[in-house]
């Protein structure tokens, strides 16, 4: 009996083989893996969090809670960028001080001629930080500003932030510091890609799985917390149990620290392959994932790790990296890897390999293709 999944704007090939492993693996206890941001939604959900707790500066943080948190990851904070060798993590923490303990008395936060230079330091030193250093479990985290809230309310400012999102139209928004403060750093300019959605196919394939005895586990390096809520407000067929992500540390008083818990794991990269093997595969008599997904060098290692993956699915971003090897492999008819393109434009995906870049109508499939500037977050 023919499944009930259309096609829509999931590329021909891999829309068959979908099909096809559906059918042919129904009820015999198989799973199929998931990345969250810009995979299972267009864009990136801990970056909505981000920039709504900067636009509202909701943040509970002392001034010198807030040096502390910035200042304390576990890596080198002399490093430049850009060729600026004024512009380093150091000076980026120490203008940012200066800025927050300005701005922190203040009613009207973003009236105040700080604000713009702070909100363009605050996001670049968000977008360096997680595209140059990876975060180790027990460890401070220098973007884990939502310290110091109970899991209930950072689950209230999760929600809104996303539904506010949902809203938003699809751009790339530009925050310039103001010539007025230019600290140590100097002039800086920062970007956020903004909008989300829940694309339908995405919505449709968890609802068939689910219904032909697949699993679809999610496995995110964003917090759990944070990624349950998506689900919800997606209304993806998950069950909070099947979703793994950051794990955040809690003080003896129940309230949020800036640390990925001790003893957990750090869900991206290899981090991502350990989960499935030690938390998802025992649940399945050890079987590989059928399917996996993906959309990042942080999938990359799990899109390759398992000899049994019938479908490895990589939306394309058009990243100048190692996933250009899997693009160039889903070329080969025979291949277990397909490559998804999307319209960065619309927030959908698109019935090809290639992706419409934000601000372009001209599709792209490779790295090589790409002619404008890649943004900094991953």
């Amino acid at each position: 009996m023919p499944i009930d999944f259309p096609q829509g704007n999931f590329e021909a090939s891999l829309h068959q083989r979908l099909k096809d492993l559906i059918t042919n693996y129904s009820h015999a206890g198989h799973y199929a893996v998931f990345d969250f941001d810009n995979t299972s939604v267009f864009n990136d959900i801990e970056d909505s969090l981000m920039m709504a707790m900067l636009d509202q500066f909701t943040y509970l943080l002392t001034p010198d809670d807030f040096c502390q948190t910035l200042s304390s990851g576990p890596f080198d904070y002399q490093k430049t960028f850009f060729n600026r060798p004024e512009l380093s993590l150091t000076n980026l923490v120490q203008d940012l001080d200066t800025l927050y303990r300005e701005l922190y008395h203040q009613d009207d936060v973003k009236s105040q001629p700080a604000y713009a230079s702070f909100a363009a330091k605050l996001r670049l030193f968000y977008n360096l930080i997680n595209t140059h250093f990876d975060k180790v479990a027990g460890q401070t985290w220098p973007t884990y500003l939502f310290k110091s809230f109970l899991p209930e309310e950072f689950c209230q400012i999760g929600q809104a932030a996303l539904q506010s999102n949902l809203q938003a139209p699809f751009d790339q928004v530009i925050l310039q510091s103001s010539s007025d403060h230019p600290g140590l750093a100097g002039p800086v300019q920062a970007t956020f890609e903004s909008g989300l959605n829940f694309p339908e196919e995405v919505h449709q394939l968890f609802a068939c799985l689910t219904d032909h005895g697949i699993r679809p586990y999610i496995v995110s390096a964003s917090p759990r917390l944070l990624v349950q809520m998506a689900v919800v407000l997606g209304d993806y067929a998950i069950a909070p149990e099947n979703i793994f992500g950051m794990e955040i540390a809690c003080d003896a008083n129940g309230r949020l620290t800036d640390q990925v818990a001790a003893g957990t794991y750090v869900t991206k990269s290899q981090g991502k392959v350990d989960c499935i093997q030690d938390l998802i595969q025992p649940r399945h008599d050890g079987k590989d994932p059928l399917m996996v997904f993906g959309d990042s060098m942080g999938d990359y290692a799990m899109l390759t790790a398992f000899e049994g993956t019938q479908a490895r699915v990589l939306f394309n971003r058009y990243q100048d990296n190692a996933t250009q090897y899997l693009v160039r492999t889903a070329q080969d008819p025979a291949s277990t890897y397909f490559v998804q393109g999307r319209d960065e434009n619309t927030g959908q995906l698109r019935p090809s390999q290639a992706t419409i870049p934000l601000g372009s109508q001209e599709p792209v499939l490779y790295a090589s293709d790409f002619k404008g500037e890649h943004s900094l977050s991953e």
